[in-house]
């Protein structure tokens, strides 16, 4: 039997697998980890599509973090996040390729990003900073202004792709590929 079984006993349940997950990440967030704790963390990980998430992606840790910094308000704090999940849910699409989903969380991330730096730009102009200061942030967020489109404007590109992509039907006819536009398929350019 293995250190991890998912068809019987209390991890069938789901609560019992988010105790068992909770409890495997800090066991294994140590310096030297036992071996079989981390080999069922590997197993959990791999009977459980996704799981990874919750612990491993690192763009959505840094939107988090980032969205921490931006006030010590917890209500501030928790509108931001509902706010980036909301930018998460409508951008996404059923069925989306790796890299689409990829580059959204580039966009939640940039989005974040730039709405930091505008708090704290506009803070410093209502606090009458020096103008090296102001300067400083203003730079930071046409920076942050210039990620958050070459994102937005990257997602509108890997959409058109996949569309086009899709709208082509490929037939092999002895051995000879014949490609065939599906018309109307395809929507015209921007």
């Amino acid at each position: 039997m293995s250190t991890l079984d998912i068809s019987m006993g209390e991890e069938r349940d789901e609560a019992g697998m988010a105790r068992r997950f909770i409890e495997l990440v800090r066991r294994t967030d140590t310096a030297s980890p036992a071996a079989e704790d981390v080999q069922a963390l590997r197993e959990m990980m791999g009977a459980v599509p996704g799981l990874w998430r919750t612990a491993g992606d690192l763009a959505q840790r840094t939107t988090l973090r980032l969205i921490e910094q931006a006030s010590s308000s917890a209500a501030v704090r928790e509108s931001m996040i509902r706010g980036a999940a909301e930018l998460r849910e409508g951008l996404e699409s059923e069925g989306a390729p790796v890299l689409e989903r990829v580059v959204i969380e580039q966009v939640v991330l940039c989005w974040a990003r730039l709405n930091l730096f505008e708090q704290v730009l506009t803070e410093e102009m209502e606090h009458e900073s020096p103008q090296d200061a102001v300067r400083f942030w203003e730079e930071r967020v046409a920076n942050a202004q210039r990620q958050f489109l070459r994102a937005s404007e990257c997602l509108a590109r890997i959409r058109r792709l996949v569309r086009t992509r899709s709208a082509i039907a490929l037939i092999n006819i002895a051995e000879r590929q014949v490609n065939i536009a599906q018309v109307g398929a395809v929507e015209p350019p921007a």
